[in-house]
């Protein structure tokens, strides 16, 4: 994991919904890694993840950009077989909050950056 720190109060950031609508909501960005992976992750005020991107090795190659509502309503629309085909094509979401001795290791990054990668691994994974 990269070291850095996590502002405990979420900041006013642009979140892009499923929808592709641009609403004004809290979230804290964080980016980390562990071994080739990294990770990046909109936090929502519960410390829970709304949406995780990962990329393996240097040139960033994306395996996973998950999001909790979407998940939520592949679960509720489709039952287990619509959340096998979301994981099959997004990858797997994270399921617990983040503990608070976790988020205060995260390195933080901001939502714009976060948007970067989630459009890019989006196409990436919609291809």
């Amino acid at each position: 994991m990269t070291g850095g720190t996590l502002s405990p109060t979420p900041s006013e950031d642009v979140h892009e919904s499923p929808s592709r609508t641009l609403i004004a909501a809290s979230f804290r960005y964080a980016t980390w890694q562990f071994e080739d992976t990294t990770f990046w992750d909109e936090i929502d005020s519960a410390s829970r993840v709304a949406r995780h991107i990962e990329a393996v090795g240097p040139n960033l190659t994306y395996t996973a950009a998950t999001s909790l509502a979407e998940v939520l309503a592949a679960r509720d629309d489709g039952g287990l077989d619509a959340v096998r085909a979301y994981e099959q094509q997004y990858g797997v979401h994270p399921e617990v909050a983040i503990p608070a001795e976790t988020l205060a290791g995260l390195a933080r990054t901001n939502g714009l950056e976060f948007i970067n990668h989630w459009r890019a691994a989006r196409a990436s994974l919609e291809t």
